[in-house]
């Protein structure tokens, strides 16, 4: 069995909150790459509608300074598809396969309805050092 626990980071980008007007929700601080190959995205919203709605988009760095958008080439899904706009609770995903060290999400909601609530997280893969896991490999057959 492969171990996942060990080979992923979490990253808060957007703590739970609501919000009643219309903007944009950002965390403050980017997500530092450094160390980790691959990067998704993940935003959950409370019931939406045609009128309280999210969307996800990432802008990135090379320095955590001067953000520009993501082209989208280097992404994973479109941020155009991670609008949340029907009834159900809902969870979108975006990938990010660039190059730059730093990416930030922006999540701009379209909110009428202010107990509606998001959240977003980074999660980090691909470790270029991980632990070796010696229980896994003492279950692999002898060659």
């Amino acid at each position: 069995m492969k171990d996942m626990y060990n080979n992923l980071k979490i990253v808060p980008v957007l703590a739970p909150q609501s919000k009643g007007a219309d903007g944009a929700l950002t965390h403050d601080t980017a997500v530092d790459r450094n160390g980790w190959d691959s990067c998704v995205f993940v935003m959950h919203t409370g019931a939406c509608d045609a009128t309280n709605y999210a969307t996800l988009t990432l802008t990135e760095s090379d320095t955590a300074s001067n953000f520009t958008a993501v082209a989208d080439g280097d992404l994973i899904g479109l941020e155009a598809d991670t609008k949340s706009d029907n009834a159900n609770y809902e969870c979108a995903k975006l990938g990010y396969i660039g190059n730059k060290r730093y990416v930030k999400a922006t999540v701009t909601v379209e909110f009428t309805d202010a107990a509606v609530l998001v959240s977003a997280l980074a999660i980090l893969g691909s470790p270029r050092l991980a632990p070796r896991d010696t229980q896994i490999e003492e279950q692999q057959p002898n060659a």
